[in-house]
């Protein structure tokens, strides 16, 4: 049967249909409709009053405008991203001839001034600079006599003596006539002539 207590108190004024559902919050006045609920996204500009949940997320540092909804940016790295080129290549430098190559200097130096092969030719200067002028001198085999020499092997002798190829003395052990001080290595392999050495 009826009830004797009305379960919803009269509106003010007569109304076709019958109200909707009660509002989530106490209103001063009826309400035609019942008020959105709270917005799923955050705003873009402080909203006049509290909002029941946070609008966009904290920015990292303060801006001027408020942060759009978006989630922020990442913090700026504290190292370098890529790293360093590698250093630079080195110049390219000019081939050095073998040791073993024949081949005359640019220039030399007698008497502290600059010379150069062709001077060495002219002036007969041979034994003194052909180990520098091999090419011209025609010693790339092997130095000759009084020629300037590191080492035994430097010279056609194969004896290098304070710096200068020196022969072989008579009866010394030879193998070819450019050893021996008198330009002969006799049968038995000895050098005959001449004593001298230098």
């Amino acid at each position: 049967g009826p009830t004797q207590v009305p379960t919803v108190p009269p509106t003010p004024v007569r109304t076709e249909f019958p109200t909707p559902p009660p509002t989530p919050v106490r209103t001063e006045l009826p309400t035609v409709l019942p008020t959105p609920g709270p917005t799923q996204v955050p705003t873009l500009r402080p909203t006049p009053g509290p909002t029941q949940l946070p609008t966009a997320p904290p920015s990292p540092v303060p801006t001027q405008l408020p942060t759009p909804f978006q989630v922020p940016t990442a913090p700026p790295t504290t190292s370098p991203t890529q790293l360093p080129t590698p250093l630079p290549t080195q110049l390219p430098t000019t081939a050095i001839p073998a040791a073993d190559s024949c081949v005359d200097v640019d220039s030399l130096i007698h008497n502290g001034k600059t010379k150069d092969c062709e001077w060495v030719i002219i002036n007969q200067r041979c034994q003194p600079y052909a180990h520098l002028c091999p090419v011209s001198c025609d010693q790339c085999e092997c130095l000759l006599r009084r020629s300037v020499c590191s080492s035994g092997e430097d010279c056609c002798s194969g004896v290098c003596v304070a710096g200068e190829c020196a022969c072989l003395s008579k009866n010394e052990l030879c193998s070819s006539n450019d050893q021996c001080c008198s330009g002969l290595c006799r049968d038995d392999g000895t050098c005959a002539g001449s004593s001298t050495v230098g």
